[in-house]
Order: C-alpha cells, then sequence, then structure tokens
C-alpha cells in the first residue's frame, strides 16, 4: 500500500528540519568570520532552504483535507503542547526582565540599549511576551478542557503575533548596515515564518478570517522547519565550540524551539483525516445543574410516550390478519346467496 501525500507530507517536513540543520552546521562556519567582521551569506544554503520551504508547500496544496476546527482526540494533546509553549514564553520573558533588571542586558539582537526606538520596542517585547504567554497558557487549558475560546479570549489571540513583530523590529532597529544583517540572516527568515504561522494560528483558533486549510498546512510546515533546527543549529555550534557560528545564530532561543514544535504538531495534526470530536464553544456549554433539569424532562416525556403506545387503540399484526381474512369471506357470502336465489 502506498503512502498517502498526507503521511509524506509529515515525513518530509521533519526531513527538511534535518536537513537544513545539517546543511546551517556544515556552512555557517565557512561564512561567519566574527573576528575580522566579514558576515556572509552562503548562497547555496539560501537555495536549499528556500527549496525545502517550496517542497513543503507544494505538498500541502496537494492535500485535500479540510480545515478542521481544534478537537478529537489530538485536542488535549495539543492543549498540553500549547500549555508548555506558554510557560516557555513566560518564563523566557521573566528571565530577561529580570536580567535587564539586574545587569542591564537586553534580549538578542544587542545587549543594551542603543535608542529610543530601540527602548521602546523592547518594553513592548517584554509585555507581549507575558501576555502572550498566558493566552497561550489559557488557550491549552480549554482544549485540554474540550472546549474553544470565548469572545473575550479570542481578542488575545494576536498577543503573541506582536511578541514575535516587536523582535523583528528589534532586529531591524539594531543593524546600522547590511553586513551586520547578513549575521543573523537566517534567523530572520525564522522570525519572519514563525510570525506567520502565529498570525494564521490565531485567525484559525480565534475562528475569525481562518485561513484556508492549502495555506495553514504550508504556513505551520516551514514555520516547523526554522523554528526546529534554527535553535538546535545554534545548540550544535556550541557543542562544537565554533564561538563565531554560535554567535551568528543567537537570536533563535528556546521559546522559538517550542513555537516549532507546535507548529510540526500542528502540521501533523492538519494532515489527519480524521476528527470524532467537534467542541463546543465555551459560552455554549450548558451548566450541570440546566443539564440535569434537561435530562429529567427528556425521562418523563420518554416515560409518557411509551404508557401512551402501550394503551393505544393501534390495530397490532394479528388483528390486522384477522381483519382482510373477514373482508376476503365476506364478498364469497354474498356471492353465494346471489346463486341461491337464482
Amino acid at each position: 500500500m502506498k503512502p498517502s501525500i498526507n503521511k509524506i507530507a509529515i515525513y518530509a517536513t521533519m526531513a527538511m528540519t534535518a536537513l537544513a540543520m545539517i546543511l546551517r552546521l556544515t556552512t555557517l562556519p565557512q561564512v561567519q568570520q566574527e573576528a575580522v567582521g566579514e558576515f556572509g551569506v552562503s548562497f547555496w544554503l539560501l537555495v536549499a532552504l528556500c527549496a525545502a520551504a517550496v517542497v513543503l508547500a507544494v505538498l500541502s496544496f496537494l492535500s485535500d483535507l479540510p480545515l478542521h476546527p481544534i478537537g478529537g482526540t489530538q485536542q488535549p494533546k495539543l492543549g498540553g503542547l500549547t500549555v508548555a509553549v506558554g510557560a516557555v514564553l513566560l518564563l523566557d520573558t521573566v528571565l530577561a526582565l529580570v536580567r535587564f533588571g539586574l545587569l542591564g542586558k537586553t534580549p538578542p539582537p544587542n545587549a543594551q540599549i542603543l535608542n529610543n526606538a530601540d527602548k521602546i520596542t523592547l518594553y513592548l517585547t517584554f509585555a507581549f511576551g507575558l501576555l502572550g504567554g498566558l493566552w497561550l497558557v489559557i488557550l491549552g487549558c480549554q482544549w485540554l478542557r474540550r472546549r474553544t475560546l470565548g469572545n473575550l479570549a479570542r481578542a488575545g489571540a494576536l498577543l503573541p503575533v506582536l511578541w514575535i513583530w516587536c523582535r523583528l523590529a528589534r532586529y531591524e532597529l539594531s543593524y546600522a548596515s547590511a553586513a551586520n544583517i547578513k549575521r543573523s540572516f537566517y534567523d530572520f527568515f525564522m522570525l519572519l515564518f514563525l510570525m506567520l504561522f502565529l498570525l494564521a494560528f490565531a485567525r484559525w483558533v480565534a475562528d475569525v478570517a481562518p485561513p484556508s486549510a492549502k495555506t495553514m498546512r504550508a504556513l505551520s510546515a516551514i514555520a516547523a522547519m526554522a523554528g526546529i533546527s534554527s535553535p538546535l543549529t545554534r545548540l550544535g555550534m556550541q557543542i562544537l565550540g565554533d564561538t563565531e557560528a554560535f554567535n551568528a545564530s543567537q537570536l533563535a532561543g528556546i521559546t522559538d524551539l517550542a513555537i516549532g514544535v507546535l507548529a510540526l504538531a500542528v502540521t501533523a495534526y492538519l494532515f489527519r483525516d480524521r476528527l470524532d470530536f467537534v467542541p463546543v464553544p465555551i459560552e455554549r456549554a450548558p451548566l450541570l445543574d440546566e443539564r440535569k433539569e434537561t435530562d429529567d424532562e427528556e425521562s418523563l416525556e420518554r416515560v409518557i410516550l411509551q404508557e401512551q403506545t402501550k394503551h393505544s387503540s393501534t390495530p397490532t399484526a394479528d388483528k390486522l390478519i384477522a381483519e382482510l381474512l373477514e373482508e376476503e369471506n365476506t364478498p364469497r357470502l354474498f356471492m353465494l346467496d346471489d346463486q341461491d336465489d337464482l
């Protein structure tokens, strides 16, 4: 039996993620030379990453599965993972705040505040990081209870998007020259697709102008490849002892890895053609007392219907057969009487 296009897409996402990490581990040390201030971009690595993204997009568009709401047996699993991602974002933001308050060091890409615009985006990054992490925890808890978001919680769906948008703004504000932009060019690629994934994810879970199924699958697959490979590449550089390449990948952190894992889980969910549970909106979920009262009314109506059926005058099958036999015999008797008269 040949594997379906959906299974191929899931395996391709994992394979492209591993391939991107291996290529970056072997290529970055050759183009990043921090000691002399030279930061290059490998043309072949860039082509390979773009080709991998195109392959994942094509596989996503070849699948004809619809965009289901979060539900089924996978809903609690995605809920637990979403809680973990929100907790990682909260913890990472708190640690960055403590480091900035005690040591005056700002999160990457720079170690200190450069100007007023950088200060504003830094404070907004802290604020949206805390609020976005809290929203992800709330979302995950709702999925663990097999519920969707209420109207008030839907308003916070853009908080993680604003958090990563502020990180992108700090990246652009912190670098003054094209050479410095090349230093973390691949991490810029990661941040861009993570932001696009979080935006589509927010529209999907909030059910506000949700993206098409093909677009959602493509963005989640590419975000999984970029979000997982970049932090693991940085970890690999640290293990190999390549400080220059490690510093060139400093934008990628543990939170990006967590979001990449969430994107991979969403990709696997979107390529599954099984849905055995439709989530109940939390604002429409009946209370326990209302459920009990409804069940009692239904039981009473069922008993009354059974009693009415028992005592009804509706003829049974035996009665119907007897009546049919009587109707057949009656004409024959009339015919015999007529013959006697003749």
